[in-house]
This record gives C-alpha cells, sequence and structure tokens, in this order.
C-alpha cells in the first residue's frame, strides 16, 4: 500500500512540472540525451564527462516517443 502511494505521489509531482525548469542538473541531463538520440553517442557534444547510462536511457525513450520530458517523469517515477 506504501509503495502504490509513493508511486502516486512521484508521478503525480512529475506531472504538474512543465518543461525543465526545475534545475539546470535536468536540464544537462536533458541535453546529452538529445545529442545522443539526434547525433549519435560519438559527438563531440555529448559531453564525456558524465557517466553515459543516463542519457541513453532517456535517448532511447525519445527515440520511442520523441521528446517528452513528462514521460521520462513517469519512467522515472516507476524506478
Amino acid at each position: 500500500m506504501i509503495l502504490l502511494l509513493a508511486l502516486a505521489l512521484r508521478a503525480g509531482f512529475g506531472l504538474t512540472r512543465q518543461g525543465l525548469a526545475d534545475s539546470s542538473d535536468e536540464y544537462h541531463w536533458d541535453r546529452l540525451a538529445s545529442v545522443f538520440w539526434q547525433e549519435g553517442l560519438l559527438h563531440p557534444d555529448g559531453g564525456t564527462y558524465r557517466p553515459p547510462l543516463y542519457p541513453l536511457m532517456l535517448a532511447g525513450i525519445y527515440q520511442v516517443c520523441g521528446h517528452r520530458p513528462g514521460l521520462v517523469r513517469l519512467w522515472q517515477a516507476l524506478l
């Protein structure tokens, strides 16, 4: 019961956010994922100073569903 409540709260909070204005970190991860999605993993704008697994996961979501930050927030709530 507690896990379902936590999931509902996280998903509800994520869906109330608009755009990427919450933090510069969120914007940065989204930018890396967009570069990986549109330009490829080895593009120089990829910023290889951060681990690539999380932006690759985001790029996979963008590949399937398009650039939708709300959907990424729902996925993160499930994780």
